[in-house]
């Protein structure tokens, strides 16, 4: 009993309403009118709505296409700019749990519907961009169709279209968070960022013009580039970049100025690495040598050293360029330097050379001999040699020229 005293009042109540709102069909508001929508102050060109919608199998007048669509068509003075456009659809049958109606438009030459938006139970306010030279017709208005189809049993009280134009400009981004973190010197090329805060109080967020470039302050032009509010960049050669991200609102207003993000910094090549002594292949008569060597880096700058002697364990210098290796053995060696700097990116340096020690400190040859002592005992040893041999010689001749006798 409760329930059907619920609807037939409900159903009274709809026609009560609907009888009040035939009457007022049509109607237009006056051109030039600055009237508050959202937060800011938009122009309202015109206003046409119509009271009597209903539901499925009734009155959806004029230009019934079907027992749940019917289509209306309006003349708006052309502007030079883009169009705003608001339709909202009301119902007051509580019962509507279902998709409501689709709404689409078209203009006077077209046979494809644009859809705008689905609208569910109750009050649904919405928007879309009409240009106008999208919809011009030969009188040189703009001629619109818009197209309802209402669905699950709903019923539609009216449906209300207002057009004018937005002038104010979107607010750009304020805030961004990106991989890798702005700041720190990376080799890592490719930057993802995402970038919050962009809004429009009179209309939606149309899309974004990006630019990278080496500028902290730099503006993009007016081209859409991704209506997302994040992006992958391209790869970024060495250096300091930045982002540059300007809004567009839905009708085409440019934010004048744009969000800058950044530094992001990128070094993904090696140090430069020299070395300055001793010279490659050369021979050291000392046993004592020190390796020097030189390391720069345009980018993160040189971090630390490592340096490997003949095939040996790294050792970590710091920023030493240099090191002194002491008591080695007459031999050919090999010492290898590592350059890295603060992306972690290497250079690496090579110097061969030999020792050839004839006299260390103590006078002792590398091997522990005494080199003055030895070589003076060849002398003489050679001296008496070539003594022995002379004295030799000389008792033969004598022998010859006195003859055996003597």
């Amino acid at each position: 009993m409760g329930k059907r005293l619920f609807l037939t009042v409900g159903m009274i109540a709809v026609m009560l309403m609907v009888v009040s709102l035939t009457t007022a069909r049509e109607s237009s508001a006056g051109t030039g009118v600055a009237q508050q929508w959202g937060n800011d102050a938009v122009t309202i060109v015109g206003e046409w709505q119509y009271s009597t919608v209903y539901a499925n199998g009734i009155e959806l007048s004029p230009g019934n296409t079907s027992a749940a669509g019917a289509y209306w068509s309006f003349d708006i003075d052309p502007l030079p700019r883009t169009y705003y456009l608001s339709i909202t659809v009301n119902s007051s049958d509580d019962s509507w749990f279902g998709d409501g109606a689709d709404l689409y438009v078209k203009n006077v030459y077209s046979s494809e519907w644009d859809f705008i938006m689905r609208l569910g139970r109750g009050s649904n306010v919405s928007s879309a961009a009409l240009t106008p030279m999208d919809y011009i017709d030969v009188t040189g208005n703009v001629m619109v169709y818009l197209y309802a189809d209402v669905m699950d049993d709903a019923d539609v009280n009216y449906i209300k279209l207002t057009w004018g134009y937005d002038d104010y400009a979107p607010v750009n981004p304020w805030w961004y968070a990106s991989d890798p973190s702005p700041g720190n010197y990376t080799s890592d090329d490719i930057i993802q960022v995402q970038w919050f805060g962009a809004h429009d109080d009179q209309n939606a967020i149309g899309g974004y013009s990006i630019l990278w470039t080496v500028n902290s302050v730099d503006l993009p032009d007016e081209t859409v580039d991704t209506t997302a509010s994040y992006i992958i960049s391209p790869p970024l050669a060495d250096g300091i970049w930045y982002l540059h991200v300007r809004t567009v609102d839905f009708v085409g207003n440019w934010n004048d100025t744009s969000f800058d993000m950044g530094p992001f910094k990128i070094d993904k090549t090696a140090p430069t690495l020299t070395v300055l002594g001793p010279v490659d292949e050369s021979v050291s008569k000392d046993c004592n040598v020190t390796v020097s060597w030189q390391g720069t880096d345009n980018g993160s700058a040189v971090d630390h050293y490592e340096v490997s002697v003949d095939g040996g364990a790294w050792q970590s210098l710091g920023l030493e360029d240099s090191i002194d290796l002491t008591n080695l053995t007459d031999a050919y060696h090999t010492v290898v330097i590592r350059s890295y700097d603060g992306t972690g990116n290497m250079a690496t340096a090579t110097v061969n050379f030999a020792v050839d020690d004839e006299e260390d400190d103590t006078g002792e040859g590398g091997d522990g001999t005494d080199l003055a002592g030895l070589g003076l005992a060849v002398i003489v040893l050679l001296i008496a040699v070539f003594a022995v041999i002379g004295l030799s010689m000389w008792m033969l001749r004598r022998r010859e020229r006195t003859g055996p006798d003597e």
